[in-house]
């Protein structure tokens, strides 16, 4: 079951017991309608009753979301009321991941302070410029590609890289590459809607021979390291310190403009 409450700019979602998909089409019809103004909107989501998603509602879940991205901008504030440890976990992951929206979880007595929350976002949400954080890294090397990621990014930072990536594997069949993350804070919800993204990153993954990763982010170095098995490149993860040894895997000399250790 679901029940709903809009109340200004703030949408309230209670879904509880098995929740199908005619149940959660209202919810979205109201999300699309509030995003017909010209406000923003906030939303809650009240989970601590739900026992149990349908199969085609998990999928009308999924496609409905994946078509908000482009509007998610419009969006400040997202509140998720639960006591599960794992959705909170969920939570605190699409935060890092989005950074135009403030995604918080609250537990399932907290559900006004959750209401509260949404209610009084502010004007200008932490990442209304959502680029700047991405550039590359000249490396003077003709097979050897690298990048720095240091803050949020969007088409206008991503379009450079992949028409370089997509240059030298182009002339190249073997091509090594090395990303420093000094600071990862999401991207632009609306990349993951492009046409072609998926293909040029399958098409790269061809063609890399080694991937160095350098970061102090022990998250990233932990998913580096559970993905390692299963890419077809040879990866290592760096700490930010160590970058020298990461060019140094890579056969290549370090870039002398480039500062050494964090920054």
């Amino acid at each position: 079951m679901l029940r709903l409450d809009r109340t200004g700019s703030v949408i309230h979602a209670v879904l509880e017991g098995t929740v199908t998909r005619d149940e959660i089409l209202p919810f979205y019809a109201a999300l699309d309608e509030a995003l017909k103004g010209r406000g923003r909107v906030g939303v809650v989501v009240d989970l601590s009753g739900l026992s149990d998603m349908t199969a085609d509602a998990i999928v009308e879940d999924a496609r409905r979301e994946l078509a908000l991205l482009p509007r998610l901008r419009r969006v400040p504030r997202v509140a998720l009321v639960s006591d599960k440890q794992f959705l909170a976990a969920l939570t605190r992951w699409a935060d890092a991941l989005l950074p135009g929206t403030d995604m918080r979880a609250f537990g399932a007595a907290e559900s006004d302070a959750a209401r509260a929350w949404v209610a009084d976002a502010p004007r200008l949400r932490r990442a209304d410029v959502l680029r700047g954080g991405l550039r590359e890294i000249p490396t003077g090397q003709p097979d050897v590609f690298a990048f720095e990621l240091d803050g949020p990014f969007d088409a206008a930072d991503l379009d450079p890289i992949i028409e370089r990536i997509d240059a030298l594997v182009d002339r190249h069949d073997t091509i090594d590459m090395l990303a420093r993350v000094r600071r990862f804070e999401g991207f632009d919800p609306r990349l993951l809607t492009r046409s072609g993204l998926f293909s040029m990153k399958l098409n790269a993954l061809r063609h890399l021979g080694r991937y160095a990763i350098v970061t102090d982010a022990a998250w990233l170095r932990t998913l580096a390291r559970m993905m390692e098995p299963v890419m077809p490149m040879d990866v290592r993860t760096f700490p930010l310190d160590g970058e020298d040894a990461a060019w140094a895997w890579l056969r290549c000399a370090r870039p002398a403009d480039q500062p050494d250790g964090p920054g």
